[in-house]
């Protein structure tokens, strides 16, 4: 195969185009898709829940059936940031702690995780140095206000801080939405402690086992209502409403009253106010925009473990949702036990399939292997992804590069010839 396509691109005349890419791609970013709790590059996880990003790109993941919590730096390394994968509740630091099957994680300004455990019915604090505590609940099951590890839970979920640094927990087991002041106080915020679907002002108002919750710019809160197939809206000021779903359990889009969801799991917001659901049972990405239409961000429907195009890709029980800086959707994918990212590619650039008398790349787009034209002179060669993570490298013994593996989307080959000058170009994959 590669010998047939250096001899058809051989005889080619030297062309070059202007290429616009404009392609929602899905991609794996870390796990191998088998579960383990392996670190380093080549890491595993085992259903890996939630995720959040810190200040400096660092991406923390509660890695559920291993107890741990996970760090995948910038360049996606992977390491073990706190817990040493028993089930207990052990407070310390790094790896003296230990958890019960971690499930959500949020971030205060501070820089300090917080972390969910639905059956240790606890909320734990890990500071930016890894030390470990217990930051409210007694770790018995029960539904009693009071200070920190005073107050009782039923199953928290998921967390969210507003801009004064309260703490709000979407609390599974008691059906209510739980507030904690940054002194500690646990208060009810809204829900009135048994399930239903009713609307209303605070405790009036009733959910059936919460899971996820968001908080927009304007102050109000957004939350996964799962097992009423809902999204339910809280003002600041505790008046909750119907904001997507009719209640019936499917997959259908259109208008916010019309949509149909099925069990929507994890809730986040981008910077233009859109809301994004995962449904863990639809193994879908649902976006809701701020006029209140439905539509499917990325999934068939279908369970599987698919990247590529996002009407093409699937996924398996996805559940926690965060956004980085530049808007790329990043996505807990809890069955397939990966990280898998979501990105809006848009670029230009000059797609060059053959030139006689420069160093150029072929075929473009490529996708086993990507060819070099007049490559005598190189040493090494080195792929960055999209986020600018270096993902292969290596002596540059032959004249193409297997890309075979690569996920589909747009990458850099940077060339580094034996003067230590380089040349870079991209392709699409």
């Amino acid at each position: 195969m590669y010998i047939q396509n250096k001899l058809f691109y051989s005889t080619l005349l030297t062309t070059s185009m202007v290429v616009n890419v404009h392609a929602q791609q899905v991609s794996t970013f870390a796990g191998t898709g088998t579960s383990g709790n392996s670190n380093e590059a080549i890491a595993t996880f085992n259903q890996p829940s939630s995720i959040v990003f810190d200040g400096s790109g660092n991406l923390f993941v509660a890695d559920a059936a291993n107890h741990l919590i996970r760090k995948i730096t910038p360049n996606g390394n992977v390491s073990t940031f706190a817990g040493n994968g028993t089930i207990g509740s052990s407070n310390g630091t790094g790896t003296e702690a230990s958890f019960t099957a971690p499930r959500s994680l949020t971030i205060d300004k501070n820089g300090n995780l917080f972390v969910s455990e639905p059956n240790g019915h606890r909320i734990r604090k890990i500071t930016s140095e890894g030390v470990v505590s217990t930051f409210a609940g007694t770790g018995f099951q029960g539904n009693v206000d009071g200070i920190g590890t005073s107050a009782t839970f039923y199953a928290p979920y998921g967390m969210i801080f507003d801009k004064d640094g309260n703490l709000y927990v979407a609390e599974s087991g008691n059906h209510q939405i739980r507030k904690i002041t940054p002194d500690g106080t646990v208060t009810v915020f809204a829900g009135q402690g048994k399930s239903g679907s009713a609307n209303g002002l605070g405790k009036a108002a009733s959910f059936y086992s919460p899971v996820g919750i968001a908080v927009g710019s304007d102050g109000n809160f957004y939350v996964t209502d799962i097992l009423n197939n809902k999204i339910r809206k809280i003002t600041s000021n505790g008046d909750v409403t119907d904001y997507a779903g009719t209640g019936s359990r499917g997959l259908k889009n259109g208008l916010a009253n019309q949509a149909e969801f099925k069990s929507p799991y994890g809730i986040t917001i981008d910077l233009n106010g859109n809301l994004f659901v995962s449904e863990q049972v639809n193994n879908t990405i649902r976006k809701i925009t701020t006029n209140g239409d439905v539509s499917t961000y990325a999934g068939t429907g279908s369970s599987g473990n698919i990247d590529g195009s996002a009407s093409v890709s699937s996924f398996n029980g996805p559940r926690g949702l965060v956004f980085d800086k530049v808007g790329n959707l990043f996505v807990a994918d809890v069955l397939n036990h990966k990280i898998r990212k979501i990105g809006d590619i848009t670029t230009s650039f000059n797609q060059v399939n053959y030139a006689f008398d420069e160093i150029s790349i072929f075929p473009n787009p490529a996708s086993d292997a990507l060819f070099i034209k007049n490559a005598n002179d190189i040493d090494k060669y080195k792929l960055i992804n999209q986020l600018g993570v270096e993902i292969q490298n290596g002596d540059f013994e032959n004249d193409f590069i297997n890309i075979k593996t690569l996920a589909k989307g747009i990458y850099s080959i940077h060339l580094i010839f034996k003067n230590n000058t380089e040349k870079s170009f991209k392709f699409i994959k």
